[in-house]
């Protein structure tokens, strides 16, 4: 079986293309819903809860070769299926000026293919590629928390503790009055 699927290079380049658009389209609506949600981080322990998935893409880092570096490799991640356009184009022929070859090249490939589908796909990875750039860039800035506000900011279990506290001293109040009344009207 491993034999039976035989593929040339125009063949591959169509089936990964196709592939690939409808892959990178659902990774493009992963990351911005997860760019989304970032947004909604108020402190540090929501940030260790998110995981480490978009930092781990394109974590933000203050050190300029780093920087450079991590924007180097998310170009690479975003736009690594730009290599199919190796399948689509007939390099030795166009190296040595051969235009006849070229054109024959072209000429062979199915009109609906060669020259309906292929770049109409072509353009959507080319877009999705950039829009998932676009939305690794937007994981470059980082979350920052405001100390006075982390200081101020209580857990649930905190502000329920003070709010039964609360509770407790007004109870006791009221039974002090309840008892003042008693012993006043004996």
């Amino acid at each position: 079986l491993a034999g039976s699927f035989k593929f040339d290079d125009l063949s591959y380049a169509f089936l990964a293309t196709f592939f690939s658009s409808g892959l990178l389209s659902l990774v493009s609506i992963f990351l911005d819903s997860a760019l989304q949600g970032a947004r909604y981080l108020n402190d540090r322990r929501a940030a260790v809860l998110v995981g480490h998935f978009p930092w781990l893409m394109s974590k933000y880092e203050h050190d300029p070769r780093v920087k450079k570096q991590s924007r180097v490799m998310r170009l690479f991640l975003s736009f690594h299926p730009v290599i199919y356009l190796y399948f689509f184009v007939k390099w030795d022929a166009l190296f040595i000026g051969n235009w006849e070859e070229v054109i024959r090249f072209y000429k062979e490939l199915p009109v609906f293919l060669g020259e309906l589908l292929m770049p109409v796909f072509y353009v959507i990875l080319l877009r999705l590629s950039l829009n998932i750039f676009r939305i690794s860039e937007g994981f470059q800035k980082p979350v920052l928390f405001d100390t006075e506000t982390e200081l101020a900011r209580r857990s649930e279990m905190e502000r329920l503790a003070e709010a039964v506290e609360k509770q407790a001293a007004r109870t006791a109040e009221l039974v002090e009055l309840v008892r003042r009344r008693e012993l006043n009207n004996k």
